[in-house]
C-alpha cells in the first residue's frame, strides 16, 4: 500500500534540520547587517568631517565642544553644537544637506533651547544631535576641549549616561587629530570604548 504523510520521526528530523540551518545562517546575517551599518556610520562620518572641514575654512575654527546654547544639560554638547553650526545658513552654509540629515537627528536627552538658532535651516527649539545607524549621537570633541573636565564628556548612548574621552594613540602617545577635532560613534555594542574596540571611529 502506498504511503502519502510524513511519520512523525521524519517530520522531527526536517525540523531539526531547518533548525541547524537557521543556527547556521543566522549569526552570519546578523554579522552582515552590522558590518553594513558600520560601512554605512564610516560614510556618515565622512561626510561631517567633509563638513567640519568646509565650517573651518570660512569661520577659523571648528565648532566648540563645550556647551554654547542656553537649555544644555551637559550631555551631548559636542554633537548638538554640530547641529546649531553645520546647518547654519552664514558664509556659505549650510554645511550638511537637512534633507539628507533631518530623518537622523535625535534628542536622546530631550533638552530645549527655547528658541530655534538664527539663519539656519534647522528650526527646531529642540537640541538635538547628528545620530549614527545605530540610533545614539554621535561624540564629538574640538581639540580645544580634550582634556576638560567631565562635564563636557557624558554622552547619552542607548538610554545610559557614559563618559567619553578623546583617545590617545597607542603608538605616539598622542591624541588622534591633536589640532583639530575627533568625532566617532559608539557601534553596535551600544557601548562607548572612546573610540577602541567596538567602537566606528576613522583612526580605526
Amino acid at each position: 500500500m502506498r504511503r502519502n504523510a510524513f511519520t512523525l520521526l521524519e517530520l522531527l528530523i526536517v525540523i531539526a534540520i531547518i533548525g541547524v540551518l537557521v543556527g547556521i545562517g543566522l549569526p552570519a546575517l546578523v554579522s552582515a547587517k552590522r558590518a553594513s551599518k558600520e560601512k554605512a556610520c564610516r560614510a556618515s562620518i565622512g561626510t561631517i568631517e567633509t563638513a567640519l572641514v568646509s565650517y573651518e575654512s570660512k569661520w577659523g575654527d571648528y565648532p566648540p565642544s563645550a556647551p554654547m546654547t542656553k537649555g544644555a544639560n551637559d550631555l551631548n554638547t559636542g554633537v548638538e553644537n554640530l547641529v546649531w553650526c553645520l546647518f547654519h545658513n552664514k558664509k556659505g552654509g549650510p554645511y550638511l544637506d537637512m534633507a539628507t540629515w533631518e530623518e537622523k537627528l535625535v534628542n536622546t536627552d530631550t533638552d530645549d533651547a527655547g528658541k530655534a538658532p538664527d539663519d539656519s535651516v534647522y528650526k527646531s527649539t529642540q537640541l538635538q544631535e547628528l545620530g549614527d545607524e545605530f540610533h545614539n549621537p554621535f561624540v564629538y570633541f574640538h581639540h580645544n576641549d580634550y582634556a576638560k573636565p567631565d562635564k563636557y564628556m557624558k554622552y547619552m548612548i542607548a538610554g545610559q549616561e557614559q563618559e567619553c574621552r578623546p583617545q590617545k594613540s597607542e603608538k605616539s602617545g598622542n591624541y588622534h587629530a591633536p589640532s583639530t577635532f575627533m568625532i566617532w560613534s559608539a557601534g553596535s555594542d551600544d557601548k562607548n570604548d572612546n573610540g577602541g574596540e567596538g567602537d566606528v571611529a576613522p583612526w580605526r
